[in-house]
């Protein structure tokens, strides 16, 4: 998993670490019609790779989407020591 190096500040150190994050949303045939990727990128800034899917427009039966994203995690190392 890459890494960016440790940023320091006045009072702690912080460490930023990417996570690279796989899976499937199943998609209820109730909401084909609904811009679920979509609102996933706005309301959570969020960007996603479509890596592969399964919507069949006409149908009441379930899709699919397989997605990878990559988060960001950081963490004061000051405040996790005890």
């Amino acid at each position: 998993m890459p890494t960016l190096p440790l940023l320091s500040t006045v009072s702690s150190w912080w460490f930023i670490m990417e996570a690279p994050i796989q899976t499937q949303i199943i998609l209820p045939a109730k909401y084909h019609k609904q811009h679920v990727i979509s609102r996933l990128t706005s309301r959570y800034g969020l960007t996603v790779n479509i890596t592969a899917a399964s919507l069949r427009s006409g149908t009441y039966s379930d899709g699919w989407f397989n997605i990878g994203m990559n988060i960001y995690i950081i963490v004061n190392l000051l405040n996790q020591q005890k």
